[in-house]
């Protein structure tokens, strides 16, 4: 199926559709893109892959560049390096974060990926401490406790938590009625329904009084899809 710009059409042409503005988003801010040439490459590379119609116009695509980036430069969107990304600042990870940090880079660097942002890290980090992560020595546990590697289904399921959660720093959501993709993953987070079917149903129980808009890309691509 050919895909078209709605900007090319007359007066009362379409609206881009929600999904390419988060994606123009992770491309800036999750994965740290600046070109404006390289962004609207993986957009249509997306769509064309995807067999997507809807496909918006570079000259949209820039407009959408323009309004999300912020007049500063902001730190988090720097490659995450071990160890100059860690420490104390916003722009850091705390020094206990460090393995999580390092699994995510080393399923990047085996992907040929580039090296994740500092954003995406600081909020993988977190999901992975929200999950039941590892152990901080003298904190949480008096001993030293040996931790298994993160499956790649476990680390792909953290990540595109973590994307959306990044997501939600830098784009807001059209619909401010519905719950956010924060709320969203709390849910999840708090109700852990991959664990077992009762944590499933009772994750299910919950979610079915809550309106959530599926329309806005939960499970869109991961970093370098």
């Amino acid at each position: 199926m050919p895909y078209y710009s709605p900007d090319d059409a007359k007066p009362g042409r379409l609206k881009i559709r929600e999904f390419w503005v988060e994606y123009i988003a992770q491309l800036m801010h999750v994965e740290g893109l600046t070109s404006p040439i390289e962004i609207f490459r993986r957009l249509k590379d997306y769509a064309k892959k995807h067999d997507l119609d809807d496909f918006p116009s570079e000259r949209t695509v820039n407009r959408r560049i323009a309004d999300l980036r912020g007049d500063a430069p902001d730190l988090r969107n720097e490659r995450f390096a071990w160890p100059d990304s860690m420490g104390l600042g916003i722009h850091q990870l705390p020094w206990e974060a460090a393995r999580d940090a390092l699994d995510l880079l080393r399923w990047y660097l085996e992907r040929n990926y580039r090296r994740p942002t500092v954003r995406i890290v600081q909020w993988y980090a977190r999901v992975c401490q929200a999950s039941g992560g590892r152990q901080v020595v003298g904190i949480l546990s008096s001993e030293p406790r040996l931790q298994e590697a993160v499956d790649d289904t476990t680390l792909e399921n953290r990540l595109r938590r973590a994307v959306l959660l990044a997501l939600g720093e830098v784009n807001l959501r059209p619909n401010p009625g519905l719950p956010s993709h924060k709320e969203h993953i709390e849910l999840e987070l708090a109700f852990q329904p991959e664990r077992s079917l009762e944590d499933r149903e009772a994750y299910e129980k919950v979610r079915a009084t809550l309106k959530f808009d599926e329309t806005l890309g939960v499970t869109g691509p991961l970093p370098g899809e």
